[in-house]
């Protein structure tokens, strides 16, 4: 058994890693080796974060930029799982939606930000549509891969049982293809709260992450806050990405070997 192994030690390694890096940094500018010119030092940024992550003022900020990006990724999820199992399994659909699906695609979400707030008003409404149409393409690609992945033969089997279509579909080719939803999950995490983060900053409204930051830079806030706040969402996300990544491995610890 390879006790070095495995995603308790790799996050004991990456701890490891970003303190030597902080700890580096720090020295350089302190010394004066690297001129970092308007750049704090990373202890006055942690100070400034520490404040942060203790003001139940900014948590409730926090909280605002959360529900936005949780909102949307649900909506992601139930958006792209449909459309990607309804591109794998049913040509007409194929036919209807790939037209459609290509022409929107490869507008960044954030773009669609200023029409979705001229029709539903600054909110969480306008804000989690965002996030929905960015979150959904990997989502939807991924649905599709684990569909086209699945067994053949498992799903010849379920129909010699006489399994209907959609049992075939909700039994064989979802369960099989879970795998690659998730990761279409995972990664859509992450694009999640940058994406909410972005729309709170291009479009203030005086709420979120991207409202502290936004209201922050125009009204005299100390750079070390600031810094200190845009590291709370960086933080947020990395713990998002660890959440998902355990949920994954405990999930789906059965794909090992199978080469899913």
């Amino acid at each position: 058994m390879n006790h070095g192994s495995g995603p308790s030690a790799s996050v004991v390694r990456g701890a490891a890693g970003f303190l030597i890096f902080l700890a580096l940094a720090e020295a350089a500018v302190s010394t004066g080796i690297v001129d970092v010119g308007s750049i704090p030092p990373p202890t006055e940024i942690a100070a400034g974060m520490f404040e942060l992550i203790t003001s139940a003022s900014f948590l409730g900020q926090v909280w605002v930029t959360v529900k936005g990006a949780a909102v949307g990724l649900g909506a992601a999820i139930v958006a792209g799982v449909t459309l990607g199992v309804l591109l794998s399994t049913s040509g007409v659909f194929r036919r209807l939606l790939l037209p459609v699906i290509e022409v929107v695609r490869p507008l960044p979400g954030v773009a669609y930000a200023p029409l979705l707030i001229a029709v539903f008003q600054r909110g969480l409404m306008s804000r989690s549509l965002t996030v929905a149409i960015a979150c959904t393409w990997p989502i939807l690609f991924n649905t599709r891969s684990g569909f086209d992945a699945v067994d053949p033969i498992a799903i010849q089997t379920a129909r010699s049982f006489s399994e209907t279509r959609f049992g075939v579909i909700r039994r064989v080719s979802l369960l099989s293809a879970s795998p690659f939803i998730f990761t279409g999950v995972r990664i859509s995490a992450s694009i999640a709260i940058i994406v909410e983060i972005a729309v709170e900053i291009l479009i203030p409204d005086g709420t979120g992450i991207g409202g502290f930051l936004a209201d922050a830079g125009s009204g005299g806030v100390d750079l070390a806050t600031i810094y200190g706040a845009t590291f709370v969402a960086g933080l947020l996300s990395l713990l998002l990405n660890f959440g998902l990544n355990t949920i994954d491995n405990r999930l789906f610890a059965w794909r090992q070997g199978l080469g899913a």
